[in-house]
C-alpha cells in the first residue's frame, strides 16, 4: 500500500473520474463552466471534445456533482446500443420504464410529460452521453428527433455529448448536417502544460492527504514529456513510482526512477503504443545526416552554377516539401534544425551514415560554406529592372539583391514578349539545361515546368522565358 510510506489516506490517482480530486485547471474550470451555462440557457446540443485521457469524462461528473440539486441528470456511458436500446436506457435514467421504447417517436410521447413537467419548474433535464464518437448513425438520428422536443422555443431535453475530435468527421456527413448545425455549443480540451503537469501532481497528492510529493522537478519534467501532458497516463505512472516506494529511502523519486518505469518492456506499451520512438545519438545522427546532406546539395549546386537571389533579410528558404520533410524529422527527434538553407532542389540524398564522427565533420563543412556564402551576399549591391522591363511595385517590390560572378549581359526579347505577373525569387544557372532551375512565386522550377498557368520555356543566366495561352513572357532580375 502507498499510504504507508507516503502518509495518504487514499490513492491520489486511482483511474476513474474522481470529482473530489479534479484538478481546477484554467481550461478544464472554464469547461465546466461553459457546459453550465449553455444547459441553463437551453441550448440543447453541447460537445466536449479532446483525445484521449484528457479529462472530458471527469469535466462531465464535475458539472454532475456541482448542479446535482439544480439538474435533473441521466447518464449513458455504453455508446454500442441499437436506436431501440438506446431509447430504452434513456427512459430507464429518466424513471420512465413503463414506456415504450420501440420506436422515437414513442420515446417522446413517453417522456414528453416528464419534461414538460420540469420545464415548468425550471429544472433543466440533461442527458450525459460518452464516447459519443462511437455511436451508431441510427442512434445519431435518434438523438436529433430528441432534442426537438421544445415548448415555446425552448428545449425540453440537454444533451451533453462526449467525444474525440474524430466525432467531428461523422458530424460533417450530408446525413447528418442538421444535427452538426445544431452542435453550435463545442468545447476542446488540450493536453496540460508542463507547468501544469506539476501543479496536477502537487494537487492529487495534496487532496490525498500528503503533506508534500516525493517527486523531483527533473522527474515531473520527464512525467510531462512523457505522458504529453495527458492527466490518464500521468494518473497510471505516477501511480507505479509511488506503489514502487521511490528510488531513494525517504521515498524521494527522481528521473532515474521515471526513466527506468520508461524502460520498462510491461509499462512501455502504455506509453508508446505505436512503438518506441528511435533514441540515442545513432537515431539523432541519421536525422541530422538528412538535413546535413540536403543543405551540402543545394551549396555545391549555388558554388558551380550563377545565382541570383531575392533575400530582404538574406534569408532563404528550401522548397516548401523538402522543408516540411526535414522539419517534420528535426521536430520528431527535438534536435533544432539549421537556421540558413540554400534555394535549390536537392538530388536524392545518400543513405545517412551511422557514425558520428562523419555527422560532426559534415556540419563543420557546412557551417564554414554557409559562412562564406553569407559574406558574399552581404557584399552585393541592390539591383533594379532595366528600362526593357516596367517597374512593377506588386512585383519587383522590394529591390533584390542579385549574386554574379561576371558581368550581365540583357537577355534579348521577342517584340511580342511582355512582362508576367510572377516574381522571380532566385535562378540558378548552369551550362547544363537540365541543371538550371529558378523559384518562381516559391516554387522551384526546371525548364518545361508549369507553375501558376505558365509554362517555363528557358531559364536563362537573369531572366525566365514563359509562356502562357499562346504568348511569350519574360521576367526576371537584370543588373543595372
Amino acid at each position: 500500500m502507498i499510504s504507508g510510506r507516503y502518509g495518504l489516506k487514499r490513492n491520489p490517482f486511482r483511474g476513474a473520474p474522481d470529482p473530489e480530486c479534479f484538478f481546477p485547471s484554467t481550461q478544464h474550470e472554464n469547461a465546466v463552466e461553459l457546459v453550465s451555462s449553455a444547459i441553463r440557457e437551453r441550448a440543447g446540443l453541447v460537445l466536449v471534445m479532446g483525445a484521449i485521457g484528457l479529462g472530458k469524462t471527469t469535466v462531465c461528473r464535475m458539472v454532475q456533482e456541482r448542479h446535482r440539486g439544480e439538474f435533473i441528470m441521466g447518464y449513458l456511458g455504453n455508446p454500442f446500443l441499437t436506436a431501440q436500446e438506446f431509447g430504452e436506457q434513456i427512459l430507464h435514467e429518466f424513471g420512465q420504464e413503463g414506456g415504450s421504447a420501440e420506436s422515437s417517436g414513442e420515446v417522446v410521447r413517453a417522456l414528453r410529460g416528464f419534461l414538460e413537467r420540469h420545464f415548468r419548474e425550471r429544472r433543466p433535464v440533461v442527458l450525459f452521453i460518452d464516447e459519443a464518437h462511437l455511436l451508431g448513425p441510427d442512434v445519431l438520428e435518434f438523438l436529433l428527433i430528441l432534442t426537438n422536443v421544445q415548448d415555446r422555443g425552448e428545449h425540453l431535453l440537454q444533451v451533453v455529448l462526449s467525444g474525440q475530435a474524430e466525432f467531428q468527421e461523422t458530424l460533417r456527413q450530408p446525413r447528418f448536417s442538421s444535427l452538426n448545425q445544431r452542435l453550435g455549443n463545442r468545447i476542446s480540451l488540450r493536453p496540460l502544460t508542463k507547468r501544469e503537469t506539476a501543479r496536477y501532481v502537487e494537487h492529487r497528492m495534496r487532496m490525498a492527504g500528503a503533506q508534500k510529493h516525493p517527486f523531483s522537478v527533473p522527474a515531473l519534467h520527464i512525467l510531462w514529456k512523457l505522458s504529453g501532458g495527458t492527466p490518464r497516463l500521468i494518473n497510471q505512472m505516477c501511480d507505479h513510482l509511488l506503489r514502487q516506494g521511490g528510488g531513494q529511502r525517504d521515498g524521494r523519486i527522481g528521473k532515474a526512477e521515471v526513466n527506468r518505469l520508461a524502460a520498462d518492456p510491461v509499462f512501455a506499451p502504455l506509453l508508446f503504443p505505436a512503438g518506441r520512438p528511435a533514441r540515442g545519438r545513432l537515431a539523432l545522427a541519421a536525422v541530422v545526416l538528412l538535413g546535413v546532406v540536403i543543405v551540402a546539395s543545394g551549396v555545391e549546386h549555388a558554388e558551380k552554377g550563377r545565382v541570383a537571389a531575392t533575400a530582404a533579410d538574406r534569408d532563404v528558404e528550401m522548397s516548401r516539401p523538402v522543408a516540411s520533410l526535414v522539419e517534420a524529422a528535426f521536430k520528431e527527434t527535438g534536435v533544432r534544425p539549421p537556421e540558413v538553407v540554400v534555394p535549390v532542389r536537392p538530388p536524392e540524398p545518400d543513405p545517412p551514415s551511422e557514425e558520428n564522427s562523419r555527422v560532426e565533420t559534415a556540419l563543420t563543412r557546412i557551417d564554414e560554406r554557409l559562412s562564406r556564402l553569407s559574406r558574399s551576399v552581404q557584399g552585393l549591391q541592390e539591383t533594379i529592372p532595366d528600362d526593357q522591363f516596367a517597374f512593377d511595385p506588386a512585383i519587383d517590390a522590394p529591390p533584390a539583391l542579385a549574386i554574379a560572378e561576371q558581368e550581365s549581359v540583357p537577355q534579348p526579347v521577342q517584340p511580342e514578349s511582355r512582362r508576367a505577373d510572377i516574381r522571380v525569387g532566385a535562378i540558378v544557372w548552369n551550362d547544363r539545361p537540365e541543371a538550371r532551375m529558378a523559384v518562381l512565386d516559391d516554387h522551384i522550377v526546371h525548364e518545361g515546368d508549369a507553375v501558376a498557368g505558365y509554362r517555363v520555356l528557358a531559364i536563362n543566366e537573369n531572366s525566365v522565358e514563359l509562356e502562357k495561352g499562346g504568348r511569350t513572357f519574360v521576367t526576371g532580375l537584370v543588373r543595372k
